[in-house]
C-alpha cells in the first residue's frame, strides 16, 4: 500500500532506511579519485613492478608515495570521515601489524641484518600507505571504483594474450621472474599475472550484469590458461562454482564452463604440437610441457612442484623450532639460504610463512584477517563474502608475498574487509539492514 500497511489496530508504515550521503568531491576529492584511477591502473596492471624491473632506479615505493601526497588534501578535509576509516576493523589489523614489524625490525636493527631490515622496512612503508589508500577509497563513489577494476580486467588479458603472440616485446625473455613460453603481458611472472586478472574481476563484480560477469570469466579464462598457473586455472574454475553458488550467475553458466572445460580437454593434444612447432618457445618447452601434462595426468613431479613442496617443508619446520614468535620476520623471503631454512625461494604459502616468520602470533594475525573478511560487506552478500573468502584462502596457498609487498593484494583484501556499506541509493531489497518499520498506534474500532 505505497509504504503503509494495516494489521488490526495498527497503522505500519514502512521507510527507507537512510543512506549515508557520499561527501562531496570538490577540486581536492577530483584530485584524489584521479589519483586512485592512476593507482589502481598501476597496481593492476603491474605497471610499477614493470618499470623497476626494466630500470631499477624506479622503485614502487616512489609512485605510491605520490599517490599518498595527492590524497592527503581530500582525507583532511573530511578529518572525521578519515578518522572513521583508520579506526575501522581492518585499519586496526594493519596498525597491529606495522606494530609486529617495528619489534621485529629493532631485532633486526641489534642483529645488523640490512636485507632483512630493508625488507622489513618496505613491509612498514606499504602497510602505512595502504591506510592512506583505504581511507580515499570509502571516500569514493563505490561504483566507480568498482567499474575501475572492471575495465582493468580486459585490459590486462590482453597485455598477456599479445606477450603469447608476440613474445619478447613487452620485456627481455631473460629477464628476472620471466618464464619462456608463458605469456604474462606486463606482469613479467605469468602466476602474478594470472592471479592480479582474477582478483580485480572478483573486486569489480558487483558494478557488472550477470551477462557481463559471464563474459569477463571467459576473458580471465582464457588469460589464465595462457600463463598456464596450475593454480590460477585450477581457482578459475572454482570461482566459476563459487559464483554459481553465491546465485551471481545466469543458470546456464554452469553449463557454459562445463563446455568450456571439455573444449579444453580436447584442445589439449593440439596445443602442444602448436607449441611445439614455436621456436621461440623451445627455450622454455620442457616447463610448458610439465603444466601440460598435469592437465592431463595431474602428475606432480616437476621441478616447479618439487621446489614448493620443499620449501613448505622447510617453513613448517622453522615453525615448529620456534612455535611462538617465530624466527624473524623476513627470515624466509630475502633470497639468502641459510641454515634454518636453505632455499633462496619463500614459502610460496602465506599462512605457513606467517607461522615460520612470527610464530602463533603470525597464525592468530591470519586468523583475524579471515574473520573479517569473511564479515565484510563489500558485497552485500554473506554468500559473496564466502567466495571472496575461499579465493582469498586458496592463493594464499601458492603465494607468500600476499601481505608483505602485493598492493594488488593488500588493497583487495581491505575492500573486502570493509564494514562501509554502499553511500549510493539502492532499492530498498537489497540495502543493508532492509527497510526500517515505524509503528503508529491505531484506534481499534468498535464492532
Amino acid at each position: 500500500m505505497n509504504g503503509a500497511s494495516l494489521r488490526r489496530g495498527t497503522l505500519v508504515v514502512v521507510r527507507d532506511a537512510p543512506a549515508l550521503a557520499p561527501p562531496r568531491l570538490g577540486f581536492a576529492g577530483g584530485l584524489a579519485l584521479v589519483a586512485i584511477i592512476g593507482l589502481l591502473l598501476a597496481v593492476y596492471l603491474d605497471l610499477v613492478v614493470y618499470l623497476h624491473v626494466l630500470d631499477d632506479r624506479i622503485l614502487p615505493k616512489y609512485v605510491y608515495g605520490g599517490v599518498a601526497a595527492l590524497v592527503m588534501p581530500f582525507l583532511a578535509q573530511h578529518f572525521a570521515r578519515t578518522r572513521r576509516s583508520l579506526t575501522a576493523p581492518i585499519a586496526l589489523w594493519i596498525w597491529a601489524s606495522i606494530v609486529i614489524y617495528f619489534a621485529h625490525l629493532l631485532e633486526v636493527m641489534g642483529d645488523g641484518d640490512l636485507n632483512r631490515q630493508k625488507y622489513i622496512q618496505i613491509g612498514i612503508q606499504y602497510l602505512l600507505l595502504l591506510l592512506a589508500f583505504d581511507a580515499t577509497l570509502m571516500m569514493l563513489p563505490r561504483t566507480v571504483v568498482r567499474r575501475i577494476f572492471l575495465a582493468i580486467v580486459p585490459i590486462a588479458a590482453g597485455t598477456v594474450v599479445f606477450d603469447f603472440l608476440q613474445p619478447g616485446i613487452l620485456y627481455p625473455p631473460d629477464t628476472d621472474g620471466a618464464v619462456i613460453g608463458r605469456a604474462a603481458g606486463t606482469f613479467i611472472n605469468p602466476n602474478r599475472a594470472a592471479e592480479v586478472i582474477l582478483l580485480a574481476f572478483l573486486v569489480g563484480l558487483p558494478a557488472a550484469s550477470r551477462q557481463l560477469r559471464v563474459v569477463l570469466l571467459v576473458i580471465c579464462g582464457i588469460a589464465a590458461g595462457l600463463t598456464l598457473s596450475r593454480a590460477a586455472i585450477i581457482g578459475w574454475c572454482a570461482l566459476w562454482i563459487g559464483l554459481a553458488w553465491a546465485r551471481e550467475l545466469p543458470r546456464w553458466s554452469v553449463a557454459a564452463l562445463v563446455v568450456a572445460l571439455v573444449s579444453v580437454a580436447l584442445a589439449l593434444e593440439p596445443i602442444r604440437e602448436y607449441l611445439d612447432d614455436r621456436e621461440d618457445f623451445s627455450g622454455g618447452l620442457a616447463n610448458v610441457q610439465d603444466r601440460l601434462d598435469f592437465f592431463g595426468s595431474r602428475d606432480l613431479t616437476d621441478g616447479s612442484a618439487i621446489e614448493r613442496r620443499d620449501v613448505i617443508r622447510s617453513g613448517v619446520e622453522l615453525f615448529l623450532a620456534n612455535p611462538v614468535f617465530g624466527a624473524g620476520a623476513a627470515r624466509t623471503d630475502t633470497r639468502q639460504m641459510t641454515v634454518d631454512y636453505p632455499h633462496e625461494v619463500g614459502t610460496h604459502n602465506t599462512p605457513v610463512m606467517l607461522a615460520a616468520e612470527y610464530g602463533i602470533v603470525g597464525v592468530g594475525l591470519w586468523c583475524v584477517l579471515l574473520l573479517l573478511v569473511g564479515t565484510g560487506r563489500w558485497f552485500g552478500s554473506r554468500r559473496m563474502q564466502v567466495v571472496a573468502l575461499a579465493f582469498m584462502s586458496y592463493f594464499a596457498m601458492f603465494t607468500h608475498n600476499m601481505l608483505f609487498d602485493a598492493m594488488f593484494w593488500l588493497i583487495a583484501i581491505v575492500l573486502f574487509a570493509t564494514r562501509e556499506p554502499d553511500r549510493e541509493p539502492r532499492p530498498a531489497s537489497t540495502r543493508a539492514g532492509g527497510p526500517v518499520a515505524r509503528t503508529i498506534p491505531m484506534p481499534t474500532p468498535t464492532p
